[in-house]
């Protein structure tokens, strides 16, 4: 029969037994580390080196103002409808009272038959002047006035007779108009009257010789019939 110490050693040995058979069996693996995603640690996929700011070197760069660009001006339209104030359509010109253009036109006929009524004096103030044909050879002026009252034509005469006879045209011309300049611009302006019976001499500019002479009529104009190549001097 055996003792009681040695079934406690014997029931140690067993259990020693029975556990290294248990061991055994089992086969230790070690756990990976949680896999951690790009995502998740935010990581970019390309990593960006700022670059550093250039800073204006006030020598090399000096400040640079912009200019505000300004449109081109753009015509002013002018038509029938539309026209610059002030200014009288027919002419182009200013007049001296814009309250005038409110009014409307005046046509005035003006006979031109018989060849004993021209000259006729004041078409020189109408901007526009129609010729309208009556029958048999006659024609009548239609004078358009607009823009200014009537004037009465001027009082002051030049020393010459005033040329009633139609002027002729043959070959080359020469003439112009005398006018009275009221405001001594030395310009014709619209509202100036011609200057009749003013003396006009043509003469050679070669040899000073007296050529020709007339005088104006009641619009103040004058001309003469000259020849082409010629040196003259009024």
């Amino acid at each position: 029969m055996k003792s009681p110490q040695y079934r406690a050693w014997y029931l140690l040995f067993a259990v020693l037994i029975v556990a290294a058979l248990v061991l055994s069996a089992c086969e230790w693996t070690p756990t990976p580390p949680a896999e951690q995603s790009s995502a998740s640690l935010n990581i970019p996929d390309q990593i960006q080196t700022e670059q550093p700011v250039k800073q204006p070197d006030p020598i090399q760069d000096p400040p640079t103002t912009e200019q505000p660009v300004q449109p081109p001006p753009q015509p002013e339209q002018v038509g029938p409808d539309s026209f610059p104030t002030g200014y009288n359509p027919l002419t182009g010109q200013p007049v001296s009272d814009p309250s005038l253009l409110d009014l409307p036109a005046v046509l005035v006929s003006i006979t031109n038959f018989p060849p004993s009524a021209r000259p006729q004096s004041g078409l020189s103030y109408a901007p526009w002047v129609f010729e309208l044909y009556i029958a048999e050879g006659m024609t009548r002026f239609l004078a358009t006035f607009y823009g200014d009252f009537p004037q009465r034509g001027p009082a002051l005469k030049g020393s010459c007779a005033v040329r009633s006879e139609p002027f002729e045209q043959t070959s080359t011309l020469l003439g112009n108009r005398v006018w009275l300049d009221k405001n001594g611009n030395g310009l014709q302006d619209p509202d100036e009257p011609g200057l009749g019976g003013v003396c006009v001499n043509l003469y050679d500019a070669a040899t000073g010789n007296l050529l020709a002479d007339t005088s104006t009529d009641l619009n103040g104009y004058y001309g003469f019939n000259v020849s082409q190549g010629g040196g003259y001097v009024l």
